[in-house]
């Protein structure tokens, strides 16, 4: 009968929570993120944003867009008579949603 050696053996995987697995996905996820480079959307697709995209786009992408694309939302915005501070409740209640889904899993219907 063949017993396993020592040497054969390997080390049984860390046990990590799901929390912790969620956690340095999202940690790696946002990694990717800042390291993808500049985001630049055409005038069609600005056009076709809603409020509530451009906002979160000029807000929280504001870093990677180019300056084209910048200029465009801010047009738009303007030409639309929109103003981002109306949006930003609703942008970081649902920035929070999906903070606290991908930690601990839908908790509602």
């Amino acid at each position: 009968m063949n017993t396993p050696t020592a040497s054969r053996m390997t080390p049984p995987a860390p046990c990590q929570p799901p929390i912790a697995r969620r956690a340095a996905r999202l940690g790696a996820l946002a990694l990717a993120a800042l390291c993808c480079g500049c985001i630049s959307y055409n005038p069609r697709e600005v056009g076709a944003m809603s409020a509530y995209d451009l906002c979160e786009a000029r807000l929280y992408s504001g870093v990677n867009l180019t300056a084209e694309t910048k200029a465009l939302v801010s047009d738009e915005l303007r030409k639309r008579q929109e103003d981002c501070r109306a949006q930003v409740p609703l942008i970081d209640a649902q920035r929070e949603f999906e903070v606290l889904d991908a930690m601990y899993g839908r908790s509602g219907p």
